[in-house]
């Protein structure tokens, strides 16, 4: 069974873990190294910003992955949102879809649309995105600049 529960200081060793893996580094387009420092710092600024909101993903009572929001804005009632599933031995099994159906609901009255950016080769995360409902808004051709050549990014969006 899936859940989702506000992001708290429990959640913080295997999110550090997680954030080390270089496969996931790259997906979501991080560049630099954290120190466990730099994540207990991240996490402080975290509880004060209005701004963001990030749950826990649960399967079966053992905390997967991460879920939120960023960029929250109540005055258009939008946010930009990510996912990820950390645990390796979880992925491919719908907890992403179910996660997100958590997530909107909770959002629902709150937010009219919450949008994606998503890298051209991530491509699990697009097929994800596609069968939770979100269409294809637009593209920034070359947008970044990585591995000695330019990606774009394809942005996604739902209406709640």
């Amino acid at each position: 069974m899936v859940s989702i529960a506000p992001f708290d200081k429990e959640h913080l060793e295997k999110t550090y873990l997680w954030m080390s893996d270089a496969n996931l580094k790259r997906d979501f387009l991080f560049t630099r190294d954290v120190s466990e420092t730099d994540h207990l710092k991240w996490f402080e600024v975290y509880k004060t910003d209005a701004g963001q909101s990030i749950f826990a993903i649960y399967f079966d009572n053992k905390h997967v992955g991460n879920v939120g929001l960023k960029d929250i804005n109540l005055v258009n009632k939008n946010a930009e949102t990510w996912i990820y599933i950390g645990d390796p031995g979880m992925k491919g099994k719908g907890i992403a879809k179910k996660a997100y159906e958590l997530l909107l609901a909770e959002y629902k009255t709150k937010l009219h649309k919450i949008y994606a950016h998503i890298v051209e080769f991530n491509l699990a995360s697009i097929k994800m995105y596609k069968k939770i409902g979100f269409n294809m808004e637009g593209i920034f051709n070359d947008q970044i600049f990585m591995d000695d050549r330019y990606y774009s990014i394809f942005r996604f969006a739902v209406f709640l």
